[in-house]
């Protein structure tokens, strides 16, 4: 199965990148940072470059060709040509059904979204696994989530208290780490819907 993200597309002075965005733009900086293995030390042996519209993997046995994309909306590829399957919507743009059609137009037949996809008239589900995973019908579910991480964190454990106690009425508080929407120093709050995103 073929899969492509959707990223944002560098500018033109900056070299390619397999996933761009406003901080992370250069394939120079992905090249070092790849050569990480999650905190657990280098990458040894692995060579990365571009080349031609893929990155490229070396080792000292295998040469592996990831291709790559660059486009700011859905519309712009034709996904049909690059045999894709199934698309991992992850720039967190394109979260209604109606901005993911031209997914579905251009002919890919799946795609699972990295945030909640907010439709009132016709609702996507929302996939905890674990939770609700079982809820997922192939031929009805083209759009799907991994819903939002406080979905995720408070679904399972609300699961179990609900099949083993019992709930009657629920009150939470989440604590989140900073997002790209807060402040972080005194200034005026740009959502103005939300005045706790302020403090």
């Amino acid at each position: 199965m073929r899969l492509l993200q959707l990223a944002c597309s560098c500018s033109s002075d900056q070299r390619p990148a397999l996933a761009c965005c406003r901080n992370l733009s250069c394939f120079r900086w992905h090249n070092a940072f790849a050569s990480l293995c999650c905190g657990a030390g280098t990458w040894a042996g692995h060579e990365l470059s571009v080349e031609g519209g893929s990155v490229v993997v070396e080792t000292a046995d295998r040469e592996v060709r990831i291709p790559y994309t660059q486009a700011k909306t859905p519309a712009e590829l034709d996904y049909n040509s690059l045999g894709v399957q199934q698309v991992w919507e992850c720039t967190g743009v394109f979260l209604t059904r109606k901005a993911l059609q031209p997914y579905f137009d251009k002919g890919v037949p799946k795609v699972v979204v990295s945030a909640p996809v907010k439709d009132a008239e016709d609702p996507v589900l929302n996939i905890v696994y674990g939770v609700n995973h079982q809820a997922y019908n192939p031929k009805k579910d083209h759009i799907v989530t991994a819903a939002s991480c406080t979905t995720n964190c408070l679904a399972p454990v609300v699961k179990v208290i609900q099949e083993k106690l019992g709930i009657q009425h629920g009150c939470i508080t989440t604590i989140h780490n900073l997002t790209n929407t807060q402040t972080i120093v005194d200034a005026p709050n740009t959502k103005k819907s939300d005045l706790r995103r302020a403090r």
